[in-house]
């Protein structure tokens, strides 16, 4: 199990005696194996997409993404910023989850060298059940794109984005990629404390309150 949260401690216990610690490091000696088509929960901020700005993993900065029929690569503006680039071919990625009935939003900023036009779909995994299709044109001043769009099949929790570029020999850059769910059509309501605050009117008497070194009675007004 991962955990974010641990930590490194020295127990120096007791001793009045002096202790010098130094040179400390702390290294990963196993390599990691991630599976980029498995199952992704959605990050802390709601994206369901995994390193959308291409800025995390190993060297190329694709870690959880395909290129199938390119030689796209990544690359660093001047700003600081990772885009991946190529001109033919399909960038995609597993594992994202899509629930019945909920909407979602799906942003990414991308420019060409000349206009153009890209496909952008969400579908099942093997990419034979599209769940949603939309031409999206692009131009040369790398604008943000917003696509809104409903999940009406049952959930897949191992859903495809993909970007269809084409045949075209225009260049594009792409970054910034974010799927967020903005509907919470599956949740239930009936189990969440939306209030963390219980009984403030105390029509349930003392429930849910503890007094400290006072006592209290409860009256209607």
């Amino acid at each position: 199990m991962t955990d974010l949260h641990s930590r490194v401690e020295f127990n120096l216990a007791t001793s009045n005696c002096p202790v010098y610690i130094g040179n400390i490091q702390y290294e990963v000696i196993d390599e990691i194996i991630v599976d980029p088509d498995a199952e992704k929960a959605p990050s802390e901020d709601g994206n369901c997409v995994y390193n959308g700005s291409f800025n995390i993993g190993s060297v190329g900065g694709l870690d959880y993404w395909h290129v199938d029929g390119s030689d796209g690569k990544t690359k660093r503006d001047e700003e600081g910023d990772y885009w991946f680039t190529a001109a033919k071919g399909n960038l995609y990625q597993n594992g994202l989850e899509l629930l019945k009935n909920d909407g979602y939003q799906l942003t990414f900023r991308a420019k060409a060298a000349q206009e153009r036009q890209i496909d952008v779909i969400l579908s099942d995994k093997e990419g034979k059940t599209e769940y949603y299709r939309e031409k999206v044109t692009l131009t040369p001043d790398g604008k943000e794109h917003k696509l809104n769009f409903t999940m009406t099949k049952d959930t897949d929790t191992n859903a495809r984005l993909c970007f269809v570029f084409g045949d075209d020999s225009s260049k594009i850059d792409i970054t910034g990629i974010r799927l967020v769910r903005t509907t919470y059509n599956n949740v239930n309501w009936d189990e969440i404390v939306t209030y963390p605050l219980r009984n403030g009117d105390f029509a349930l008497g003392n429930a849910y309150w503890t007094t400290w070194a006072t006592s209290f009675s409860i009256k209607s007004s």
